[in-house]
């Protein structure tokens, strides 16, 4: 391969996987609030109740996403206060973008601690709203771990492709 074919390859393997690490991250994030009892299918989110796509936040609710068992009310708690977090930690979706992009970047580019100035910058950013005792926490630190390692198995990948080329 000629060398400026080789360097338009390169970038595009880097803005490809970046890509699929900034944007896939939204529906995992979602899935594990939900696996963790975010109450998006719940009682209170039939009722109109819960975090919308216009609040902000990788907290909204899947179009498709199927109600869970109505006989079972383990975790009612637990649901409504990740669902209180939610409403609280608003921006979350852009927020996320942003952590998976910088993530991407600073490992691609062989600085992994860069991914502590993420989080450190997150943290601080976010700490009025952490100190609340209803659950906000919990989500944060399940988003930020989901959107970590989101970013670093992009990451991962577009460094693995980058080997093949020539």
């Amino acid at each position: 391969m000629s060398e400026p074919w080789l360097s338009l390859a390169r970038w595009a393997i880097v803005v490809a996987w970046a890509m699929v690490a900034v944007f896939i991250g939204d529906p995992l994030v979602r899935r594990v609030f939900r696996a963790a009892g975010d109450g998006t299918g719940g009682p209170a989110a039939r009722e109109g109740a819960g975090a919308t796509p216009e609040a902000g936040g990788d907290d909204a609710p899947d179009a498709g996403a199927a109600p869970p068992d109505e006989g079972t009310d383990d975790g009612a708690d637990a649901s409504s206060a990740i669902e209180a977090a939610g409403a609280r930690l608003k921006g979350g979706k852009a927020i996320g973008w942003l952590e998976r992009l910088a993530t991407f970047a600073t490992i691609l580019a062989g600085f992994p601690a860069g991914i502590a100035a993420v989080v450190a910058v997150k943290g601080l950013a976010r700490y009025p709203d952490l100190k609340a005792s209803d659950g906000t926490a919990e989500r944060f630190i399940l988003g930020t771990f989901t959107s970590l390692l989101v970013a670093a198995a992009g990451a991962g990948a577009a460094h693995w492709c980058l080997g093949l080329l020539p």
